[in-house]
């Protein structure tokens, strides 16, 4: 078995040497770029907790009170109180909008 030349040996320890310099520097950018984008997502939880404790604060301090949901029972009294004409089961359409105008008349005012 032959024995390497010594400008063989300068060739392959160049290219040993430079295959560690590019892995280096790719080790390099890749741990710049990991702590980079962790710094990016450490700040974007921050941003977000912060949003998230703002809109738990503005629920709790609504300074407008919930008007309570009326119950049907008293909607319905509300509607028969305005005197609503009853539907006399006719056939002629311009009767029958005309009651339903009347109607919608009094939804509006409700």
């Amino acid at each position: 078995m032959r024995q390497p030349s010594h400008q063989e040996l300068d060739y392959i320890s160049q290219q040993v040497m430079a295959g560690r310099r590019n892995n280096n520097e790719l080790g390099g950018q890749n741990n710049q770029f990991l702590e980079g984008f962790t710094a990016l997502l450490q700040e974007q939880n921050h941003i977000h907790g912060g949003q998230i404790q703002q809109l738990l604060q503005a629920r709790e301090q609504e300074s407008t009170p919930r008007r309570p949901t009326p119950s049907v029972h008293s909607v319905y009294k509300q509607f028969r109180e305005l005197g609503p004409t009853k539907f006399k089961g006719t056939t002629d359409p311009i009767i029958a909008e005309g009651w339903i105008r009347s109607l919608e008349m009094i939804y509006d005012f409700m």
